[in-house]
């Protein structure tokens, strides 16, 4: 299955320079649908363009203070803080749905 999200410019240009691997969300309903070998196409909320990536694995955790542990600064956009993400979603989605790690890679255009 392919999935569609949007995304900030600066995290859309580390998954292109393939810096970023782990792509962070809310655990909801419609993330919990995704599964390894499907992909998703993210959309440059600046530039509108677009890439795709293959899921590797995903993995939930009741918090991003708890995902925030597992990854390496790097791998997540070189965030250090889990309260970054109050950028994006508020305390009480989180508390709601936890946080969603999505382990990608780049795939090849032909």
């Amino acid at each position: 299955m392919n999935n569609r999200m949007n995304i900030e410019d600066k995290y859309f240009k580390l998954i292109k320079a393939r810096t970023k691997t782990v792509e962070m969300r809310l655990n909801t309903r419609n993330r919990q649908a995704i599964l390894p070998g499907d992909t998703i196409t993210f959309t440059n909320n600046q530039t509108k363009e677009e890439l795709t990536t293959r899921v590797i694995k995903k993995e939930a955790y009741k918090s991003f203070t708890e995902l925030y542990k597992h990854y390496p600064r790097e791998a997540i956009g070189g965030s250090t803080r889990p309260s970054d993400m109050l950028e994006y979603f508020s305390t009480e989605e989180i508390e709601k749905y936890g946080a969603l790690a999505i382990t990608i890679a780049l795939v090849e255009e032909k």
